[in-house]
Protein backbone atom coordinates (compact mmCIF):
# COMPACT_ATOMS: atom_id res chain seq x y z
CA UNK A 1 0.00 0.00 0.00
CA UNK A 2 2.85 2.34 0.83
CA UNK A 3 4.46 1.66 -2.54
CA UNK A 4 1.17 2.29 -4.35
CA UNK A 5 0.69 5.55 -2.46
CA UNK A 6 4.23 6.60 -3.33
CA UNK A 7 3.75 5.85 -7.04
CA UNK A 8 0.42 7.70 -7.12
CA UNK A 9 1.89 10.67 -5.28
CA UNK A 10 4.91 10.96 -7.53
CA UNK A 11 2.74 10.53 -10.62
CA UNK A 12 0.42 13.31 -9.49
CA UNK A 13 3.41 15.54 -8.70
CA UNK A 14 4.82 14.88 -12.18
CA UNK A 15 1.53 15.77 -13.85
CA UNK A 16 1.14 18.98 -11.84
CA UNK A 17 4.72 19.96 -12.61
CA UNK A 18 4.09 19.54 -16.35
CA UNK A 19 0.97 21.74 -16.31
CA UNK A 20 1.82 25.32 -17.40
CA UNK A 21 0.84 27.87 -14.78
CA UNK A 22 1.09 31.66 -14.65
CA UNK A 23 1.51 31.48 -10.86
CA UNK A 24 5.20 31.27 -9.91
CA UNK A 25 6.50 28.90 -7.26
CA UNK A 26 7.85 30.89 -4.31
CA UNK A 27 11.25 29.97 -2.90
CA UNK A 28 12.48 30.54 0.63
CA UNK A 29 14.57 33.59 -0.25
CA UNK A 30 11.63 35.40 -1.86
CA UNK A 31 12.64 34.62 -5.42
CA UNK A 32 10.49 32.53 -7.73
CA UNK A 33 10.67 29.76 -10.26
CA UNK A 34 8.11 28.10 -12.49
CA UNK A 35 6.83 24.61 -13.18
CA UNK A 36 8.58 22.57 -15.86
CA UNK A 37 5.42 22.83 -17.95
CA UNK A 38 5.65 26.62 -17.90
CA UNK A 39 9.32 26.53 -18.87
CA UNK A 40 8.65 24.05 -21.67
CA UNK A 41 5.87 26.26 -23.00
CA UNK A 42 8.22 29.24 -22.88
CA UNK A 43 10.85 27.27 -24.77
CA UNK A 44 8.27 26.40 -27.44
CA UNK A 45 7.28 30.04 -27.81
CA UNK A 46 10.91 31.10 -28.11
CA UNK A 47 11.04 29.79 -31.66
CA UNK A 48 9.21 33.00 -32.69
CA UNK A 49 11.84 35.30 -31.17
CA UNK A 50 15.10 36.66 -32.54
CA UNK A 51 18.34 35.41 -31.02
CA UNK A 52 18.81 38.75 -29.21
CA UNK A 53 15.33 38.51 -27.72
CA UNK A 54 15.93 34.90 -26.71
CA UNK A 55 19.16 35.89 -24.96
CA UNK A 56 17.36 38.64 -23.03
CA UNK A 57 14.61 36.23 -21.96
CA UNK A 58 17.25 33.73 -20.85
CA UNK A 59 18.91 36.44 -18.73
CA UNK A 60 15.57 37.19 -17.10
CA UNK A 61 14.91 33.52 -16.33
CA UNK A 62 18.43 33.22 -14.88
CA UNK A 63 17.91 36.21 -12.58
CA UNK A 64 20.36 38.42 -14.47
CA UNK A 65 17.99 41.33 -14.29
CA UNK A 66 20.30 44.20 -15.29
CA UNK A 67 21.28 42.32 -18.45
CA UNK A 68 17.64 41.37 -19.09
CA UNK A 69 16.54 45.01 -18.96
CA UNK A 70 19.26 46.04 -21.39
CA UNK A 71 18.33 43.23 -23.75
CA UNK A 72 14.56 43.67 -23.55
CA UNK A 73 14.36 47.46 -23.86
CA UNK A 74 14.70 47.44 -27.68
CA UNK A 75 11.65 45.13 -27.87
CA UNK A 76 9.29 47.19 -25.68
CA UNK A 77 7.58 48.70 -28.71
CA UNK A 78 7.39 45.39 -30.60
CA UNK A 79 3.82 44.12 -30.87
CA UNK A 80 4.83 40.47 -30.51
CA UNK A 81 4.14 39.54 -26.89
CA UNK A 82 4.45 43.22 -25.99
CA UNK A 83 2.59 42.98 -22.68
CA UNK A 84 4.86 40.13 -21.53
CA UNK A 85 7.95 42.13 -22.45
CA UNK A 86 6.71 45.19 -20.56
CA UNK A 87 5.89 42.99 -17.58
CA UNK A 88 9.37 41.46 -17.47
CA UNK A 89 11.13 44.82 -17.80
CA UNK A 90 9.02 46.34 -15.02
CA UNK A 91 9.54 43.28 -12.82
CA UNK A 92 13.31 43.35 -13.36
CA UNK A 93 13.47 47.07 -12.59
CA UNK A 94 11.44 46.61 -9.40
CA UNK A 95 13.72 43.78 -8.27
CA UNK A 96 16.81 45.90 -8.92
CA UNK A 97 15.09 48.85 -7.18
CA UNK A 98 15.17 51.07 -10.26
CA UNK A 99 11.71 52.34 -9.38
CA UNK A 100 11.86 55.61 -11.32
CA UNK A 101 12.65 53.72 -14.52
CA UNK A 102 9.92 51.15 -13.85
CA UNK A 103 7.35 53.91 -13.39
CA UNK A 104 8.48 55.59 -16.61
CA UNK A 105 8.04 52.32 -18.54
CA UNK A 106 4.53 51.86 -17.15
CA UNK A 107 3.60 55.45 -17.98
CA UNK A 108 4.88 55.12 -21.54
CA UNK A 109 3.33 51.74 -22.34
CA UNK A 110 0.23 51.68 -20.14
CA UNK A 111 -2.17 51.23 -23.08
CA UNK A 112 -0.23 48.17 -24.32
CA UNK A 113 0.09 46.50 -20.92
CA UNK A 114 -2.29 43.92 -19.48
CA UNK A 115 -1.08 43.20 -15.92
CA UNK A 116 -1.18 39.68 -14.54
CA UNK A 117 -1.65 39.13 -10.82
CA UNK A 118 2.10 39.51 -10.29
CA UNK A 119 2.09 42.55 -12.56
CA UNK A 120 -0.34 44.23 -10.18
CA UNK A 121 1.94 43.28 -7.28
CA UNK A 122 4.85 45.05 -8.99
CA UNK A 123 2.72 48.15 -9.47
CA UNK A 124 1.76 48.01 -5.82
CA UNK A 125 5.40 47.82 -4.80
CA UNK A 126 6.13 50.88 -6.94
CA UNK A 127 3.31 52.88 -5.35
CA UNK A 128 4.47 51.85 -1.88
CA UNK A 129 8.03 52.92 -2.75
CA UNK A 130 6.73 56.38 -3.58
CA UNK A 131 4.60 56.35 -0.38
CA UNK A 132 1.35 56.20 -2.37
CA UNK A 133 -0.12 53.67 0.02
CA UNK A 134 -3.78 53.87 -1.03
CA UNK A 135 -2.81 53.23 -4.64
CA UNK A 136 -0.60 50.33 -3.50
CA UNK A 137 -3.49 48.72 -1.62
CA UNK A 138 -5.70 49.06 -4.72
CA UNK A 139 -3.07 47.22 -6.81
CA UNK A 140 -2.82 44.36 -4.33
CA UNK A 141 -6.60 44.03 -4.38
CA UNK A 142 -6.47 43.72 -8.16
CA UNK A 143 -3.74 41.09 -7.85
CA UNK A 144 -5.76 39.04 -5.36
CA UNK A 145 -8.90 39.24 -7.49
CA UNK A 146 -6.94 37.60 -10.30
CA UNK A 147 -5.24 35.09 -7.98
CA UNK A 148 -6.50 34.82 -4.38
CA UNK A 149 -3.60 32.48 -3.59
CA UNK A 150 -0.88 34.95 -4.62
CA UNK A 151 1.39 34.88 -1.57
CA UNK A 152 3.43 37.80 -2.93
CA UNK A 153 0.33 40.00 -3.07
CA UNK A 154 -0.58 39.03 0.49
CA UNK A 155 2.94 39.60 1.77
CA UNK A 156 3.25 42.98 0.09
CA UNK A 157 -0.20 44.10 1.21
CA UNK A 158 0.78 43.17 4.74
CA UNK A 159 4.08 44.99 4.33
CA UNK A 160 2.22 48.10 3.22
CA UNK A 161 0.01 47.85 6.32
CA UNK A 162 3.22 47.67 8.36
CA UNK A 163 4.51 50.75 6.57
CA UNK A 164 1.30 52.57 7.49
CA UNK A 165 1.61 51.47 11.13
CA UNK A 166 -1.43 49.19 10.75
CA UNK A 167 0.21 46.17 12.33
CA UNK A 168 -2.95 44.38 13.46
CA UNK A 169 -4.29 44.54 9.89
CA UNK A 170 -0.99 43.25 8.52
CA UNK A 171 -0.87 40.06 10.59
CA UNK A 172 -3.69 38.14 8.79
CA UNK A 173 -2.08 38.82 5.40
CA UNK A 174 1.28 37.44 6.53
CA UNK A 175 -0.29 34.42 8.17
CA UNK A 176 -2.24 33.62 5.00
CA UNK A 177 0.90 34.06 2.87
CA UNK A 178 2.70 31.59 5.12
CA UNK A 179 -0.17 29.12 4.92
CA UNK A 180 0.32 29.15 1.17
CA UNK A 181 4.12 29.15 1.33
CA UNK A 182 5.52 28.16 4.76
CA UNK A 183 9.11 28.75 3.62
CA UNK A 184 8.57 32.36 2.55
CA UNK A 185 11.43 34.03 4.43
CA UNK A 186 10.32 37.60 3.79
CA UNK A 187 6.80 36.91 5.06
CA UNK A 188 8.27 35.46 8.27
CA UNK A 189 10.41 38.58 8.73
CA UNK A 190 7.48 40.90 8.06
CA UNK A 191 5.11 39.00 10.35
CA UNK A 192 7.79 39.10 13.03
CA UNK A 193 8.00 42.89 12.85
CA UNK A 194 4.21 43.29 13.02
CA UNK A 195 4.02 41.04 16.08
CA UNK A 196 6.93 42.84 17.76
CA UNK A 197 5.17 46.16 17.25
CA UNK A 198 2.02 44.65 18.78
CA UNK A 199 3.94 43.51 21.85
CA UNK A 200 3.99 39.82 20.89
CA UNK A 201 7.72 39.63 21.53
CA UNK A 202 8.36 35.89 21.73
CA UNK A 203 6.42 34.96 18.59
CA UNK A 204 7.69 38.01 16.74
CA UNK A 205 11.35 37.27 17.43
CA UNK A 206 10.71 33.64 16.57
CA UNK A 207 9.48 34.55 13.10
CA UNK A 208 12.34 36.99 12.40
CA UNK A 209 14.93 34.45 13.52
CA UNK A 210 13.29 31.69 11.52
CA UNK A 211 13.41 33.98 8.49
CA UNK A 212 17.18 34.17 8.94
CA UNK A 213 17.39 30.39 9.21
CA UNK A 214 15.69 30.23 5.82
CA UNK A 215 17.76 33.02 4.29
CA UNK A 216 20.69 34.45 6.25
CA UNK A 217 21.15 37.16 3.59
CA UNK A 218 17.72 38.68 4.28
CA UNK A 219 18.46 42.34 4.94
CA UNK A 220 14.85 42.98 5.99
CA UNK A 221 15.14 40.50 8.86
CA UNK A 222 18.25 42.25 10.20
CA UNK A 223 16.56 45.62 9.71
CA UNK A 224 13.55 44.40 11.71
CA UNK A 225 15.78 43.23 14.54
CA UNK A 226 17.40 46.65 14.47
CA UNK A 227 13.99 48.33 14.72
CA UNK A 228 13.09 46.10 17.67
CA UNK A 229 16.25 46.99 19.59
CA UNK A 230 15.93 50.66 18.66
CA UNK A 231 12.40 50.71 20.11
CA UNK A 232 13.75 49.16 23.32
CA UNK A 233 16.55 51.71 23.58
CA UNK A 234 19.23 49.05 23.08
CA UNK A 235 21.21 51.28 20.79
CA UNK A 236 24.43 49.33 20.35
CA UNK A 237 22.55 46.17 19.39
CA UNK A 238 20.28 48.22 17.13
CA UNK A 239 23.35 49.61 15.37
CA UNK A 240 24.83 46.15 14.94
CA UNK A 241 21.68 44.81 13.30
CA UNK A 242 21.04 47.86 11.13
CA UNK A 243 24.67 47.90 9.98
CA UNK A 244 24.37 44.23 9.01
CA UNK A 245 21.28 45.04 6.95
CA UNK A 246 23.15 47.93 5.30
CA UNK A 247 26.07 45.67 4.39
CA UNK A 248 23.69 43.24 2.70
CA UNK A 249 21.52 45.79 0.89
CA UNK A 250 21.76 49.56 1.50
CA UNK A 251 18.60 50.03 -0.58
CA UNK A 252 16.45 48.10 1.91
CA UNK A 253 13.20 50.01 2.34
CA UNK A 254 13.32 52.65 5.13
CA UNK A 255 16.70 51.37 6.35
CA UNK A 256 18.39 54.74 5.86
CA UNK A 257 15.61 56.40 7.88
CA UNK A 258 16.04 54.02 10.81
CA UNK A 259 19.81 54.45 10.76
CA UNK A 260 19.29 58.22 10.88
CA UNK A 261 16.93 57.80 13.85
CA UNK A 262 19.53 55.68 15.59
CA UNK A 263 22.27 58.23 14.97
CA UNK A 264 20.09 61.01 16.37
CA UNK A 265 19.57 58.91 19.50
CA UNK A 266 23.34 58.49 19.85
CA UNK A 267 23.92 62.21 19.27
CA UNK A 268 21.43 63.07 22.04
CA UNK A 269 22.76 60.49 24.48
CA UNK A 270 25.06 61.67 27.27
CA UNK A 271 28.57 60.31 26.87
CA UNK A 272 29.25 57.16 28.91
CA UNK A 273 31.97 57.15 31.56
Amino acid sequence: MASIAFVVGTGLSLVLNLVPSSTPVALANGSTTHTDGTLLRSAWLLRHYSLAHQAALADYQAGKYDAAVRGLRPFLASRRHQSDTISMVVSALVITKECDQARQILTTYRAQYQPTSNGWVNEGVLHAHFNELDAAFACYEQALQLDPANSFALNNRGYTHNRAGQYAQAVPDFRRALELNPGFAYAHANLGLALLMLGETDEGLGHVRYSLRLDDQNAYAYRNLGIYHLQRGELEEARRQLDRAWELDPHTDLLADYRAQLQSRFDGKPPSN
